[in-house]
């Protein structure tokens, strides 16, 4: 015969879970790929995230959104984000190169 699963009852105080964590830093840093993802598909190119992670956070893949049609040109992205306001950054930096906001299609 199954016998029921026991749970024991938690004291007060007792911590819940596994005591994994993720770091506030590694939270920003997908913070930031979403966003990065998101501006890309904003201007209608395609984001593709890397699964290993060897500096190069993935490429933006440009795309003609008059036909749908991708290039096979890509651009690497590393991305630097930081515990701040996104929009204060006020630049996009491609490889060392500091791009204003509107250069890139930025809102």
């Amino acid at each position: 015969r199954a016998e029921a699963l026991q749970i024991p009852r938690q004291k007060r105080g007792d911590r819940v879970g596994s005591g994994k964590q993720v770091s506030r830093s590694a939270h920003i840093g997908d913070a930031g790929i979403a966003l990065i993802h998101q501006r890309v598909s904003a201007m209608d190119h395609v984001w593709h995230e890397r699964t290993v992670d060897a500096g190069i956070d993935g490429t933006i893949e440009l795309r003609d959104p008059a036909t749908g049609e991708v290039s096979n040109c890509h651009l690497q992205v590393q991305s630097k984000a930081r515990d701040n306001d996104f929009r204060r950054l006020g630049q996009l930096v491609l490889d060392g190169l500091h791009l204003p906001d509107e250069t890139v299609g930025f809102p």
